[in-house]
């Protein structure tokens, strides 16, 4: 009980009609699913309704998945770094490393779209991996001082075996973890938050630092 305190609560709804959205259980579920995801992205709190947009998104994410996972990922994957600057120091402190991906089929893919779909399902565990491997082979060849900004994503701290697996990456890299600043979101830290607890001690352990991404922009500050 919290006296004197009012919480408000709402929901994201996904919901399809039949026959347009389909005729059998198990598409009208999946186009249901995928409005309530759609919800949840754009307008949390709120019904949807799937439609004809979301149908042909729904086939271009189709597409985009498939390439991702037939991609040559060292090959196909690279990152750009975007410097961040300490004005008091004047000077710049780190680089946050930036996902991009060419494909040979799709052609440059934003990361806006390609992040997300693998977020959506277990893949994002290997680009990480492929990712961070980059990051710190770069990162190697900066000047001391220099660190290195790299986010991770919910699945990454709610899976022990992708900790396991960036624990591992960072070890065998040569680069110093102080030098390291994972960035984790607001929304990864409720996901399952005895779990993502567990995994923010482990990379700290190691010696990372760790940065709170995107505030407010998920859950209410309240959470």
């Amino acid at each position: 009980a919290m006296p004197g305190i009012v919480a408000n609560v709402s929901g994201s709804v996904g919901f399809a009609l039949s026959p347009e959205a389909g005729k059998t259980a198990e598409v009208l579920y999946e186009r249901a699913d995928y409005a309530l995801y759609h919800a949840k992205q754009n307008r949390r709190g709120h019904p949807v309704m799937f439609s004809t947009e979301h149908e042909t998104e729904m086939r271009s994410h189709s597409l985009v998945e498939q390439c991702l996972r037939n991609a040559d990922l060292d090959a196909e994957l690279s990152l750009d770094f975007q410097p961040l600057f300490d004005v008091e120091q004047n000077r710049v402190i780190a680089f946050e490393a930036l996902a991009r991906w060419q494909s040979p089929e799709l052609g440059r893919v934003s990361p806006g779209v390609f992040i997300a779909i693998a977020e959506r399902t277990d893949f994002i565990n290997v680009l990480t991996r492929t990712l961070l491997r980059k990051a710190l082979h770069a990162a190697c060849k900066w000047p001391e001082g220099i660190q290195v900004s790299f986010n991770l994503s919910t699945r990454d701290l709610i899976s022990t075996e992708s900790i396991l697996h960036i624990i591992n990456i960072v070890n065998s890299s040569g680069f110093d973890p102080r030098r390291i600043d994972f960035e984790v979101t607001e929304t990864a830290l409720m996901a399952d938050f005895d779990q993502v607890q567990q995994s923010i001690a482990a990379l700290k352990t190691l010696g990372a630092r760790i940065s709170l991404d995107d505030f407010g922009t998920g859950y209410s500050s309240l959470s």
